[in-house]
C-alpha cells in the first residue's frame, strides 16, 4: 500500500484501510484529519474517485512526500486524538473545528451536519472550540457554518439544499418533518419543509430510480397531496447546475403558497 506497508492480497481495499495505512507509514506522529477523520469517524462525505488521506503532523515533523497522502502541518493535541482500529484520529470536535474553518460553506455545513447528527460532537462543542483556539480570518467563517447546521439532516444534498436555499434569501425550512393524515397516521417525512404552508422539498437520488422505490413515492407524493402539501422533487442539478433557477422556483411557491393561505383564512 506504501513502502513497507502491506496488507494480505484478500483483503478489501477501501479508504479507511488507506487511512490505517498512511498512519503507519507516516510514522507515529501522525493523526488522519479532514475529510479523512470524518469519514472514519462514520460520516463518509469524501469526494469521487481515489482521494488522498489527510494526516496532519506538527510542522516539526519530518513526512515523505507521496501522492496517495494530503500532509497538514497543524500540531493535534492529545485531547483531540481518538483511536479508531488502532489508527490515530482527530476526535469529533476537532474534525468538526478543521472542516468548518477549510471547507466551502456548503460542504463544511454538510460535514458538521453530518457530525452533530451522529452525536460525535455539537454545535456548542465545536463553537467552544473556536472561542479556545481563535483561527484568525477563519473565525467568522466557522461561526457562519455553526449558524446554519441542524443536526437533524440526514445526509449531505439535504445539508446542500438547506444551505443553497437560505443563502439564496429564502426563511429557513425545517429538517425531516413528520406529516400525519386527518386520523393522525404517519404519511411520511419530508427533507425539508415550510410547514406552515405547506410546501416540501424531497431530494431524488439514484436510489429513487428502482422500480419498487418509485411505486412507494408515488403512493406517498399521492397522499401527501391529498393532504394539502405540495412537493418540490429536487435533484444534483438544481444544486449544482441551475441554483438560481432552483431557488426562484421555490421563492415563488412560497409566495404563491402564504398568499393562498392568506385568502383561505
Amino acid at each position: 500500500m506504501f513502502p513497507d506497508v502491506y496488507v494480505a492480497a484478500d483483503v478489501p481495499v477501501d479508504h479507511l484501510l488507506f487511512c490505517r495505512a498512511a498512519s503507519l507509514y507516516v510514522g507515529r506522529d501522525a493523526v488522519v484529519s479532514g475529510l479523512s477523520a470524518l469519514a472514519v469517524l462514520g460520516v463518509d462525505q469524501l469526494p469521487l474517485g481515489e482521494p488522498a488521506v489527510e494526516i496532519s503532523v506538527a510542522r516539526s515533523v519530518y513526512a515523505t512526500r507521496n501522492p496517495r497522502i494530503s500532509v497538514v502541518r497543524s500540531a493535534v493535541d492529545v485531547a483531540d486524538i481518538v483511536k479508531r482500529a488502532s489508527t490515530p484520529v482527530t476526535s469529533g470536535v476537532r474534525t468538526g473545528f478543521d472542516l468548518a474553518r477549510r471547507l466551502p460553506l456548503s460542504s463544511a455545513v454538510a460535514a458538521v451536519d453530518g457530525l452533530t447528527h451522529r452525536h460525535l460532537a455539537t454545535v456548542d462543542q465545536i463553537r467552544a472550540y473556536a472561542l479556545a483556539h481563535p483561527a484568525g480570518d477563519c473565525c467568522r467563517q466557522i461561526a457562519r457554518v455553526l449558524s446554519l447546521v441542524d443536526p437533524a439532516s440526514e445526509s449531505p444534498m439535504e445539508s446542500h439544499t438547506r444551505v443553497l436555499l437560505i443563502v439564496g434569501g429564502l426563511p429557513r425550512p425545517e429538517s425531516q418533518v413528520e406529516v400525519l393524515d386527518s386520523n393522525g397516521a404517519l404519511i411520511g417525512r419530508l427533507d425539508l419543509a415550510y410547514r406552515r404552508i405547506k410546501l416540501g422539498l424531497e431530494y431524488d437520488g439514484d436510489h429513487h430510480r428502482s422500480t419498487d422505490v418509485f411505486r412507494r413515492d408515488v403512493a406517498r407524493l399521492n397522499a401527501l397531496r391529498t393532504a394539502g402539501w405540495e412537493i418540490v422533487r429536487v435533484t444534483a442539478d438544481d444544486i449544482y447546475r441551475t441554483p438560481v433557477k432552483f431557488v426562484g422556483e421555490v421563492r415563488r411557491l412560497i409566495v404563491e403558497r402564504a398568499g393562498a393561505m392568506r385568502r383561505a383564512a
